[in-house]
């Protein structure tokens, strides 16, 4: 620790600095009784106490005060006088004055600053506590912008399939009904049957009901059969402490959802024909990697930019459950994303009482 001391008596330094340094051996003292010198000292900001006289020949106390708050306001300063003055400490502790110690009761001026310290000490916390609650109100506002954008996004993806494929289908039963004695039945049948296809399909994009009946593994395993009929790209899965294990709900829908946001992405972006999933859990952790050998981009730009493709919502849904998502990739170089959830308590599987 390093006092500053400001005094222009040379005996009234002396004392100071042998009161403060019986208290606090290992410190170190920049002494300075010239106007420049003290300008110079509080322009550099290497101290971390100030100990400052109220009569100076060049100035008072409390200016000496303020110059030194209004360069470094979380420095404490302690002020020492010979005479006591109400409208002094008053008119000091407005100014930001820690403390002050009557110069004939110096040995109470290493109390003085210890609880000056501790005071300040307590400051700091209390201002980092603030910003990090601050900081916590922007990104949950900003989540809860970005959930509304997820809803909205996914009213639109439903509103166009109602619109463009289920509504065509209705208009096309509908006139082949009204065409029914020109026409044979069978034409109305298959629409139907196609139009049962894309509900069905629409109902399982929005969320398979296997997830909840079955578990994650069972999901997953349809959904990579799925996915390889849908768009072509192999998925190469392993996995360890998965069978026969539940997780909370929120949890495997979590873990579900990343691994189909993140497959989305290999088959719009990344040009290959295969992609690797690992999902590995123990007591404390669920990890899910996903992995491809594609054309890779730049995950700090495309979420900058908020070119994200679903990069931002994979890392709200796994910071919303406690966990932590990471993703590796470069421009011509893959990509490699890894989440980590925490498996929670052991779920018991549903329907085992049967």
């Amino acid at each position: 620790m390093k006092f500053l001391i400001v005094d222009d008596s040379l005996d009234d330094r002396d004392l100071i600095v042998r009161e403060l340094r019986k208290a606090f051996p290992d410190s170190g003292f920049a002494e300075v009784f010239r106007r420049e010198d003290f300008v110079e000292a509080v322009l550099r900001r290497d101290f971390d106490v100030a100990i400052t006289d109220y009569h100076l020949s060049w100035a008072d106390g409390l200016w000496a005060l303020r110059t030194i708050k209004g360069r470094s306001p979380e420095v404490p300063v302690v002020m020492v006088t010979g005479t006591g003055s109400e409208e002094v400490a008053v008119a000091g502790i407005k100014a930001g004055l820690s403390d002050y110690v009557l110069k004939n009761h110096l040995r109470h001026l290493p109390v003085a600053v210890r609880e000056a310290l501790e005071k300040a000490r307590l400051q700091a916390e209390r201002r980092a506590s603030e910003a990090a609650l601050i900081q916590t109100v922007e990104r949950l506002r900003a989540l809860s912008r970005r959930l509304v954008e997820v809803q909205e996004a996914e009213r639109r993806h439903i509103a166009r399939e109602l619109h463009d494929e289920v509504g065509q289908a209705l208009t096309g039963i509908k006139l082949t009904l009204e065409m029914g004695a020109c026409r044979p039945a069978q034409g109305a049948r298959e629409m139907v049957g196609e139009l049962i296809e894309k509900v069905r399909n629409l109902s399982l994009d929005l969320r398979p009901s296997m997830l909840d009946d079955l578990g994650l593994l069972p999901a997953l395993l349809w959904h990579f059969e799925r996915y390889t009929a849908q768009t072509g790209v192999r998925v190469a899965f392993r996995h360890a402490g998965l069978e026969g294990r539940r997780f909370a709900p929120e949890v495997e829908t979590g873990a579900y959802r990343i691994v189909q946001e993140a497959l989305t992405n290999v088959a719009r972006h990344a040009g290959v024909g295969e992609a690797t999933v690992r999902l590995w859990a123990d007591r404390e952790a669920l990890n899910v990697q996903v992995e491809d050998a594609g054309a890779g981009f730049d995950p700090e730009a495309d979420l900058s930019a908020h070119a994200t493709g679903g990069l931002s919502g994979m890392r709200e849904r796994a910071a919303l459950l406690g966990g932590r998502l990471r993703i590796d990739s470069a421009i011509g170089a893959g990509a490699h994303l890894t989440a980590e959830l925490p498996a929670g308590a052991p779920v018991e599987r549903r329907g085992r009482e049967r």
